[in-house]
């Protein structure tokens, strides 16, 4: 069964002072939306999706990774959770949603797509695994926008 992917149109008032704090360069939380994923399935995901980093692995799975069977919008509740610990990223996430993800990619959620000052949108977009992380990481640096990151894989 497909993995529910729709998600509410407005982020949590939550993020909201998050944009005007200074990032720590905090990684970025992993969910798994399918069953049957191994350790060392698990342990692949993680290295394709920071293969094109330099320096530290930045996908990391979150602390309560395993959301299988559950639909997407249960990644952003955990990740709103995880946002007021600072454990992860604020605004991104990587989310697996198909079993073939090697074929099909990865998920990455945005809790702000950056097109309004006054309210966080949340959006996301498909992306190959091997080019999440380094997508991430432009992504919050500044490197790049979320409108171009959706440009180059929107099609």
């Amino acid at each position: 069964m497909p993995v529910n992917l729709i998600l509410p149109p407005i982020s949590s008032p939550a993020i909201d002072p998050y944009k005007r704090v200074p990032d720590p360069l905090l990684p970025f939380a992993l969910y798994v939306h399918v069953e049957g994923v191994a350790e060392g399935e698990l342990s692949a995901i993680e290295t394709e999706c920071n293969s094109q980093l330099p320096g530290d692995a930045m996908v990391k799975r979150a602390s309560r990774h395993d959301l299988a069977g559950q639909p997407l919008i249960a990644a952003v509740t955990d990740h709103l959770i995880n946002v007021s610990a600072r454990r992860f990223d604020p605004f991104y996430f990587v989310a697996v949603v198909d079993k073939d993800w090697r074929e099909s990619g990865v998920i990455l959620v945005t809790m702000n797509d950056g097109r309004d000052e006054a309210v966080c949108h949340i959006d996301q977009l498909c992306v190959p695994a091997q080019e999440s992380g380094i997508s991430l990481v432009n992504l919050q640096i500044a490197n790049s926008e979320w409108d171009e990151l959706r440009e180059e894989y929107d099609e």
